[in-house]
């Protein structure tokens, strides 16, 4: 059998299980099953559709670093005109700024010599694709090995799809999987629970389209399959799913949803807050505070305790979460700010089980939750901005300070200089002082934390409920006010015009099952975003939960809008409350779905806003707290 026979026309099968994976990998721009290779020469030349390469083909996905060794780059770009022509000759569709020599390795990888790769990026429009692209790669391959005299560098040919970013989008309210899934979600857990490992390791079952982003060329779309995504722990691999995933194939074809795809990957799922009192690896977004300090705290700013608490004989300073400030509930006599309840007991789980005593109010808090009884003993106290920010914005405006001194020094003599570096000099000092004149009288102080919900918390449909009310100091009492047009910056849409700067008026429960349309968010993290709600719930499995003798949760799901985008929350915006463009609060952000192959893009799990108002209500009983938002917002 040639090793050009076009690869789809290779297999043959009688299974339709095996002709729906042929179907949907060709859908989703997939890598074949079946590859076809033969020996030569040159090297041994791995042909599949959408990919060719010798000596060969490593699995996808591999990142591409272009950062090769400084006399390997100067030889390719000697003999880069060689390697066009010889593309242009075979007629393969590419681009000039389309080939490059790179590193090609798997995700984490370090890059040795031999991940120096010759990376062309084509378009395989036609069956004869393969046949071209291969006397493509020969052609470079001999030009290599005449006049590099170099086995040392892989030629590798590969559509643009391959190498797109993968995005995620709901799935519309009319495909079939809508109604099957309340049958198919019970038997896709049947399934995995018959395997061990999987049954453990796995963290979340979202049902999204997720795929590939488009590229340059105006003609391309987005190809997104409906999914039934299955994120899976660090530690899996492939033969801990596979077995799994095929007979989900066969369920999926028997209940006639031919284009729905089962997919397993590698990520994460967790709330969103920082357990450190302040983020150091991210800190760079939050670190310095531009113009004046608010006295009046806004929707999705920034929270932190205010100070280390100690839980251990050992004196250990415990580091308290940080979050975005929601938004305002009022209670019946007071009001209260909303945040994500992200009261960490330590640095990681695994710590906190074995360090922090059963006894300890911090446990209580984290796993049982906090009630008004208590919150004058735990005396856990918050501030914005914290004194971390603060210090880092002092620094910023010293070095700005010292680099305006350096100029006039350096200005020999020049007055208009001198009189300009002065005038930001005065103005910078001024700044300082106003910020410190804010901190020493204590302005910064935010509240203590009133009421929050434990761990174990959850709704009558069993979704998590994560969130926190701080009993607000009187002067620091913002409103619900939606943020101006400007604080969504393209692609996102701000929402509609005649509503920026007024209050959220009503609550839309999730649990209508309600199209919200386009919904926003401002978070302390990144800022105003869009999504779009999903009509299936996702299971979620955190790694907390059989430590505290619970199951799965089920959450409601917002994927980011315009799915081409990287994210619609991160971590920091915890706590964020999510709002429609009629003004409605159908809840706030706890936390999200990380998976590996979509890189920065995240699923967003939200808190319905029903639940919460319930949750306050049930604290009292006999209706004696009761929580609304603001009668001005309506």
């Amino acid at each position: 059998m040639s090793f050009l026979t076009p690869p789809q026309t290779v297999a043959s099968s009688n299974s339709s299980r095996d002709a729906k994976r042929r179907r949907i990998q060709d859908s989703s721009v997939e890598r074949s099953d079946l590859s076809l290779s033969s020996s030569s020469s040159g090297g041994t030349f791995v042909v599949e559709k959408y990919r060719v390469g010798i000596p060969g083909l490593r699995l996808l996905p591999l990142e591409t670093s272009e950062d090769p060794p400084l006399a390997t780059y100067s030889k390719y770009h000697e003999f880069l005109p060689l390697i066009r022509e010889a593309l242009e000759r075979r007629q393969v569709q590419y681009r000039k700024d389309d080939v490059v020599l790179c590193y090609r390795t798997l995700p984490g990888e370090t890059p040795s010599d031999e991940d120096v790769t010759i990376l062309v990026h084509a378009s395989w429009t036609r069956e004869e694709d393969g046949e071209s692209w291969y006397q493509a790669a020969d052609e470079i391959r001999s030009i290599l090995l005449r006049s590099w005299a170099t086995r040392a560098v892989t030629v590798e040919l590969i559509d643009w799809r391959l190498s797109a970013p993968r995005i995620m989008s709901v799935v519309e309210n009319n495909h079939p999987i809508i109604g099957a899934w309340p049958v198919v979600n019970p038997l896709v857990h049947e399934i995995i629970s018959e395997y061990p490992n999987l049954e453990e390791g796995w963290r979340s079952i979202d049902v999204i389209r997720i795929g590939l982003k488009p590229g340059d060329d105006p003609q391309s779309a987005p190809i997104l399959p409906v999914t039934i995504s299955v994120t899976v722990d660090w530690s899996l691999d492939r033969k801990d799913w596979v077995a799994a995933e095929r007979r989900i194939e066969d369920l999926l074809d028997h209940s006639q949803l031919q284009d729905v795809k089962i997919e397993f990957e590698h990520g994460d799922v967790e709330p969103q807050g920082f357990p450190e009192c302040y983020p150091t690896r991210t800190g760079a977004t939050y670190e310095i505070h531009i113009g004046d300090y608010p006295e009046l705290v806004p929707m999705g700013a920034p929270f932190s305790a205010e100070k280390y608490h100690e839980c251990l004989d050992s004196k250990r300073m415990v580091q308290p979460g940080i979050g975005t400030i929601g938004g305002y509930l009022e209670s019946r006599n007071s009001r209260l700010c909303m945040q994500e309840k992200d009261v960490k007991a330590g640095d990681e789980p695994e710590t906190e089980e074995a360090d922090v005593p059963e006894d300890s109010l911090l446990r209580a808090v984290d796993v049982d939750g906090l009630g008004p009884d208590r919150s004058s003993e735990a005396q856990i106290t918050y501030e914005y901005p914290s004194r971390r920010v603060h210090n880092y914005t002092l620094k910023y405006i010293e070095d700005k300070i010292d680099d305006r001194l350096e100029i006039q020094a350096k200005s020999h003599g020049n007055t208009e200089t001198i009189l300009e570096m002065q005038e930001e000099i005065d103005e910078l000092r001024a700044e300082r002082a106003n910020k410190c004149f804010f901190f020493d009288e204590g302005k910064h102080k935010l509240g203590r934390l009133w009421l929050c919900t434990g761990y174990k918390q959850r709704s009558s449909l069993n979704g998590r409920v994560d969130v926190a009310l701080i009993d607000m100091a009187p002067d620091r009492i913002g409103k619900n006010l939606i943020a101006s047009e400007s604080a969504w910056k393209p692609p996102f849409t701000a929402p509609p015009k005649r509503y920026c700067g007024r209050q959220l008026a009503d609550i839309a429960s999730c649990k209508a099952g309600t199209d919200l349309g386009r919904v926003y968010k401002v978070g302390a993290r990144t800022g105003a975003t869009t999504g779009r709600f999903s009509k299936i719930r996702s299971d979620v499995k955190i790694g907390w939960d059989s430590k505290v003798g619970m199951g799965m949760s089920r959450e409601y799901c917002f994927v980011p809008e315009p799915a081409s985008e990287a994210t619609f929350q991160d971590s920091g915006d915890s706590g964020s409350f999510v709002f429609t463009s009629t003004r409605s609060w159908p809840g706030q952000t706890w936390g999200g779905a990380t998976k590996a192959k979509v890189g920065e893009q995240k699923l967003a799990y939200i808190t319905d806003a029903q639940d919460i108002i319930d949750w306050v209500g049930g604290w009292g009983g006999e209706g004696e707290l009761e929580a609304r938002l603001p009668e001005e917002g309506r």
